[in-house]
């Protein structure tokens, strides 16, 4: 249940036709060149249910499921059958339970066309998430001084299996397999990944300097 009934908030050039259409008054002032203008920053109160679904003002609401109140962003207001339900409800109704399970069968699983057939379920469970992993990446990028070691940057680092985590279980955690990359030089469209395969090895990381050696 929606606890606020009207909420302030500035207009803009994307909200000031929806609000007026409605029938609010819009604030205006004439300036030194004769021209009508809305003073920026000027807010106006609009009742919640007239709000647009984007609008991120701040409103109080009481879960109709276990009765707790909290603030929300009106543009995250959750519903089921009408009724509000907040994040620790809605996460453990059964509509939500349904959705996930059409994410875990559909496009990201079986069916996905990048679903491979050849690996054993307990290695897809292990997946990425091998003991050390993150660990693994910690070392990595302290050793190398938290610096891509192909271009230099030092901003959103990676850390790059040199022989891919696939096809050598027994490297993956192994420091002396890893390197630092930036997003730049790992997955864009002129990283590593996009230029060598998916699953790289030491000849293509070695290959990929020289491209950005020249």
């Amino acid at each position: 249940m929606i606890i606020t009934k009207k909420v302030s908030i500035i207009l803009n050039p994307s909200n000031i036709s929806y609000y007026e259409n409605l029938g609010y008054y819009i604030p205006r002032y004439i300036n030194s060149r004769h021209r009508t203008q809305i003073k920026r920053g000027t807010k106006i109160l609009v009742k919640v249910k007239d709000l647009q679904k984007k609008c991120s003002a701040n409103i109080l609401c009481k879960c109709d499921n276990c009765d707790n109140k909290n603030l929300v962003v009106y543009r995250n207001l959750r519903y089921l059958n009408g009724k509000y339900l907040c994040h620790k409800c809605a996460m453990n109704s059964e509509n939500c339970k349904k959705q996930l399970r059409k994410y875990v069968t559909g496009q990201f699983g079986p069916n996905s066309r990048r679903w491979d057939n050849n690996i054993l379920d307990d290695e897809r469970t292990k997946s990425h998430r091998a003991i050390g992993l993150g660990r693994w990446r910690k070392y990595v990028k302290e050793r190398d001084t938290h610096t891509c070691q192909t271009c230099g940057s030092k901003e959103n680092l990676h850390a790059h299996h040199i022989n891919n985590f696939k096809e050598y279980e027994e490297l993956r955690t192994d420091v002396n397999n890893g390197i630092t990359l930036c997003f730049e030089c790992h997955k864009s469209k002129n990283g590593i990944h996009s230029i060598c395969g998916t699953f790289t090895t030491e000849n293509d990381l070695s290959y990929f300097k020289k491209l950005k050696s020249i």
